[in-house]
């Protein structure tokens, strides 16, 4: 089949939306590789650096960037000149692939799809669950039936990305379904130099374990329990350090933050705020075991790549990343910190035991997350939905 062009459709492309935005980096790479062209839509939401910064593409991505003017729009995700640009370019796509679906441009996106006979596809990133929807029920409910009913149910697919996420899915699935999983890039070389984000901030002994968090500052991840399963494990050995790396988010993370403070541990826990590129790497390499305590998800990309640096995990079943303890390289807990720090404190004193964990987790990513895996799904999953249109 010839290159097909193919748009994607995001609300943010920042640092802060997470996954998502890296996700979509990923795919659209490897699309232009193969000669296929793309387009990015999205809108200006957190893209000044004091925001959190847009995430790095592939220049050759075709990237518009469309203002939220005004608080109903920025509150709503509305953006009209998305929509008009949209509605005059829209016959030379092939496919839109709309991530995230609890905004006005998601929305108005399919629509102007099915009214121009344009197959398109949803990825919801873990936004059908029941506890994603239980943040805003009323609000959710009346912008299901009001905006999005029919975009849902006429969608050409839904993607989901783990088994999980489509089980946990409280809207009705009408359309083709297929389960595939993100793939991430794990960078062939980390540089040794400390990243100047944390240079006179943490000044550690070589041997000394550390345990990291990388992500939202969010109830959903779990942080105030992770914080103080931590503050648990320390008591019993005051060698371990704790990075808490990520944006903080509203009330919860002034909460999170305050409770830090106040921990007997907090000396040994090094608040970081957002960290990027590759000084992201970096503090991926020095940790020994990654840790989220999540409540809901569609896949977390900070698992995946901490498995593909070779780390063991600690996570919650919420997390949909299945399988980690058959194949020995991760432990699965509920959130209570108390146990969650046993599991920490049984990793950490065995040495020999954390460095076979983590080879076996680069061979679980490799076996489920790597481009090589996953990437030719995905691609074989989008010209299926051409053909079919």
């Amino acid at each position: 089949m010839k290159p097909f062009h193919i748009a994607f459709v995001i609300p943010s492309i920042d640092h802060k939306s997470g996954g998502p935005s890296a996700a979509i980096a990923f795919i659209a790479k490897t699309l232009l590789d193969l000669g296929h062209k793309v387009t990015l839509l999205t809108t200006d939401k957190n893209i000044d650096p004091k925001e959190g910064g847009m995430i790095e593409l592939d220049p050759q991505v075709d990237l518009r960037i469309f203002p939220l003017k005004g608080k109903i729009n920025q509150k709503l995700i509305h953006s009209p000149h998305l929509v008009f640009w949209l509605k005059q370019h829209i016959s030379q796509f092939n496919l839109l692939d709309i991530h995230s679906i609890w905004s006005l441009i998601t929305s108005q996106s399919a629509k102007i799809a099915l009214q121009n006979n344009i197959p398109y596809i949803f990825t919801p990133h873990g936004m059908t669950s029941r506890w994603d929807f239980n943040k805003h029920p009323l609000a959710k409910s009346f912008f299901y039936f009001f905006h999005f009913k029919k975009q849902w149910e006429k969608a050409n697919a839904i993607r989901f990305v783990t088994e999980k996420e489509k089980n946990d899915c409280i809207l009705p699935i009408n359309s083709f379904c297929a389960i595939i999983p993100y793939f991430i890039e794990i960078p062939k070389e980390i540089l040794e130099e400390k990243p100047k984000a944390i240079i006179n901030e943490i000044i550690l002994p070589k041997n000394d374990p550390v345990l990291l968090f990388l992500g939202r500052i969010d109830a959903q991840k779990g942080v105030i329990e992770m914080l103080q399963a931590f503050d648990y494990a320390w008591r019993q050995n005051p060698k371990i350090h704790f990075f808490v790396v990520g944006p903080s988010s509203g009330i919860y993370g002034q909460k999170a933050y305050c409770i830090y403070q106040s921990l007997q541990s907090k000396s040994h826990i090094h608040w970081l705020g957002p960290v990027y590129g590759k000084d992201k790497w970096y503090l991926f390499k020095r940790a020994d075991i990654f840790i989220t305590l999540s409540k809901n998800e569609g896949l977390p990309i900070a698992v995946v790549e901490a498995l593909g640096m070779g780390k063991p995990v600690i996570v919650t079943r919420e997390c949909n990343i299945f399988g980690l303890d058959r194949y020995g390289c991760g432990i699965y807990v509920n959130d209570n910190p108390e146990e969650v720090a046993s599991s920490l404190l049984l990793l950490i004193e065995n040495n020999e035991r954390l460095l076979e964990m983590g080879k076996k987790a680069r061979h679980f990513y490799e076996s489920h997350y790597s481009q090589e895996v996953v990437s030719q799904k995905l691609i074989d999953f989008y010209f299926q939905i051409i053909r079919n249109k």
